[in-house]
């Protein structure tokens, strides 16, 4: 049932993927932290957003420039080998809380009208190492990639063919970054990792089509409130979680 229930989360964390070109472990991540423990519903991410970024690699070949914005990627392979070595030292309620309350302020900026963020070297160091340092503490390195990305003047096509090219080189890194590092010791979802890739697979072939026909502005405002509510419920989860804790303790 266990399984199932990843399964199709999976399935939903893509198809928003999909619809905004950024956000599967924005989604899947606090799902998935409601039936498994915080870490390996991240370790399960990584893999996945290495699945993701193959099918949506193949949507986006036409546009895709594997080798734009490398010191982008530069900066975001050293914050996320800055955020794996430092992880172990902070507790993990607080990485949870952080991690969810950029999902929410990403989310809102998305739903308003957005900042201008000028781009320059500091704020492209900046976006990187703190997308990098998210992407291994919580596989969540959208937030500040997506939000620099579209505050520059590309079409949304360009858009989310960079944060593919971003994504995959990031995401793969990150998975060699995390099995050096032993995080895949015990690991026992492999199933669930294989049937989450067919049902993507699957329905890869049905999204083409079926966005075609789909008002995709109304989908996109109640993809971001969804993210919105479930980054929410994670933070309030945790913050009891802590309150029960302590109370216990005394």
């Amino acid at each position: 049932m266990q399984t199932v229930l990843i399964v199709l989360i999976i399935m939903v964390a893509f198809y928003f993927r999909y619809l905004l070109g950024f956000g599967f472990s924005m989604l899947f991540v606090p799902l998935g932290s409601m039936i498994l423990d915080f870490r390996t519903v991240v370790n399960l991410a990584v893999i996945l957003e290495v699945g993701t970024g193959i099918l949506m690699t193949y949507q986006y070949r036409k546009q895709l420039r594997i080798l734009d914005s490398m010191l982008l990627k530069a900066y975001a392979i050293f914050g996320a080998y800055c955020g794996l070595v430092i992880m172990r030292f902070v507790p993990t309620p607080l990485i949870i809380l952080t991690s969810m309350l950029c999902v929410i302020a990403a989310t809102l900026m998305f739903l308003g009208k957005g900042k201008e963020i000028r781009h320059n070297r500091i704020n492209l160091g900046i976006t990187g190492v703190l997308s990098g340092l998210l992407n291994s503490w919580s596989s969540m390195s959208g937030p500040p990639v997506v939000i620099y990305y579209y505050s520059s003047a590309k079409s949304g096509g360009e858009i989310k063919a960079a944060l593919t090219g971003y994504f995959l080189v990031l995401y793969l890194v990150t998975l060699g970054m995390f099995i050096f590092s032993g995080e895949y010791n015990g690991f026992k979802y492999f199933d669930a990792v294989a049937m989450g890739f067919l049902a993507m697979v699957v329905m890869y072939g049905i999204l083409g089509k079926l966005m075609k026909v789909t008002p995709k502005e109304k989908l996109r405002t109640f993809a971001l409130l969804f993210m919105i509510l479930v980054a929410s419920t994670v933070i309030v989860e945790t913050l009891v979680n802590l309150g029960t804790g302590l109370h216990a303790k005394h």
